[in-house]
């Protein structure tokens, strides 16, 4: 696989869009989110949606530069975080 700059950028484009969401969600104070069950779902929603984002951005960093194969989402994590990874990311 190879890394697609342009495929990360939109990824990342999205994840900015939900954490944007969520903090108009969390404008409203906490009292909101804990007395409106559709505005507890929106956030909890957008919790989920940008966990998807960054884990299947960091799948794809994984795969297309390192050339690891992540069997779950904390592997995922794992892998990001080996010294390994990280060294050879920030000389690339």
């Amino acid at each position: 696989m190879v890394l697609r700059p342009e495929a990360v950028r939109q990824r990342l484009l999205k994840l900015e869009q939900a954490i944007s969401r969520l903090e108009e969600l969390g404008r409203g104070g906490g009292t909101l989110l804990r007395t409106d069950f559709r505005e507890a779902w929106a956030a909890e929603r957008g919790l989920q949606l940008a966990a998807e984002i960054l884990l299947d951005t960091g799948n794809h960093i994984l795969s297309a530069h390192f050339g690891e194969s992540a069997r779950d989402y904390e592997d995922v994590i794992t892998q990001l975080a080996a010294p390994s990874s990280t060294n050879t990311y920030a000389r690339a």
